[in-house]
């Protein structure tokens, strides 16, 4: 059930108009030149048994795939509720990208340099399919944002991407207004929250706790602090053997730069594949920040195992880092103008 039909390449679209203009259409369409902008086959206005105003061909000749009428319903809630956001739409609108890759839009919505596309997605489709989809999008210039039903994706697919939005409604019923299952909010006014640059993603920073101990250089003797563990909310490891510390140090370092442990007045990290001309088999433990001499991962250990016996003094403390390369995000509802999807 097509929402758009062409008339002297201007748009008609079925859910622009009042139930008396459409009407008034009905009953004037045979003296018009209604096309489908799928085939170019003559269109023709009607109205289902559930109230939903369509476009439909006069020859059974096109090639399109049918939609079902669930599908056809949340786009005329789509498309209705963007052209109510003040946005251009169109429906089944045919482009493609600069490599000459065809993409057909459910919702296409323009707004000055704006494009985006709104896509209904009831029926499955992998993750892989839903980002070569995506990646179509982004080559054209244009942005996309996924509205999908539990149908469309395994129930324990958790999306959360900046580059591919995907927002989760109830199960449609035709005559129904969806919910957006993440905002608890319906499907029309989510719409109109997005195109007016309500929807914003969120990040936020991984936070690690780092653990090291007081200690004193074997060569240096100056004062530093070993580096024996880490954690990052409820998951975390410290020194539990000595060829376990050089595992943990090398997890350290996966996350940290020496650099920043420096600027947290810690030990930084080396790799010594080699010490005293031997063969080293756990090759990572810390280095001295002022002298950079590798400390014995034997004598690290046995300081961290009597440091961290309960009621000791002096025992393994906390440094907290701020990880500047990796976060977490989702999307939010909110009233700043930032980081919004009509941009």
């Amino acid at each position: 059930m097509p929402l758009r039909a062409t008339e002297d390449e201007h748009d008609v679209l079925a859910f622009a108009l009042s139930e008396d203009e459409w009407n008034a259409l009905k009953l004037s369409y045979s003296e018009r030149t209604l096309l489908m902008p799928c085939c170019g086959s003559k269109a023709i206005p009607k109205t289902s048994k559930l109230g939903l105003q369509f476009f439909a061909h006069s020859k059974k000749r096109c090639d399109s795939l049918p939609e079902s009428p669930q599908h056809e319903y949340v786009k005329f809630l789509v498309a209705k509720a963007a052209l109510e956001a003040g946005w251009k739409v169109k429906t089944e609108w045919r482009d493609e990208s600069p490599l000459g890759m065809v993409w057909v839009a459910d919702v296409f919505c323009t707004k000055g340099k704006a494009k985006l596309a709104l896509e209904v997605q009831l029926s499955p489709q992998t993750v892989s399919e839903t980002e070569r989809r995506q990646n179509r999008y982004r080559e054209s210039g244009v942005r996309c944002a996924w509205i999908m039903a539990e149908t469309a994706t395994k129930k324990d697919i958790h999306y959360q991407s900046r580059d591919v939005p995907v927002f989760m409604i109830s199960k449609p019923t035709v005559g129904e207004m969806p919910l957006v299952e993440s905002f608890d909010i319906e499907l029309n006014l989510f719409v109109r929250s997005l195109l007016s640059g309500d929807v914003k993603w969120a990040e936020e920073a991984y936070i690690y706790n780092v653990s090291f101990i007081d200690d004193i250089c074997w060569k240096c003797l100056k004062p530093n602090k070993q580096v024996v563990g880490y954690g990052i909310d409820v998951y975390g490891s410290q020194f539990q053997t000595v060829p376990h510390a050089s595992s943990v140090l090398k997890d350290v370092s996966d996350f940290i730069t020496n650099e920043e442990l420096k600027t947290l007045g810690l030990n930084t990290i080396g790799k010594f594949d080699t010490y005293n001309g031997k063969q080293v088999n756990y090759p990572y433990c810390n280095a001295c920040i002022y002298c950079g001499a590798p400390q014995n991962n034997y004598h690290v250990f046995k300081k961290f195992e009597s440091t961290s016996v309960s009621g000791n003094e002096g025992g393994v403390e906390m440094a907290e880092f701020i990880s500047p390369r990796e976060a977490e995000g989702q999307w939010e509802l909110r009233t700043s103008k930032r980081n919004d999807l009509s941009n």
